[in-house]
């Protein structure tokens, strides 16, 4: 098995992610469209 470097988003049991995808998918839902470009999923995370 390969090493993985450590980090502090990772821990023992669990892996620390920003859930980025369930902002794209809310993003094309709310917009209706997937012409959804980058800018449009950080306007809704922030």
């Amino acid at each position: 098995m390969s090493t993985i470097p450590r980090d502090e988003s990772i821990g023992s049991f669990t892996a620390y992610q920003v859930p980025i995808y369930y902002y794209t998918m809310k993003c094309i839902v709310e917009k209706g469209s997937l012409e959804v470009d980058p800018s449009n999923v950080l306007r809704m995370v922030r």
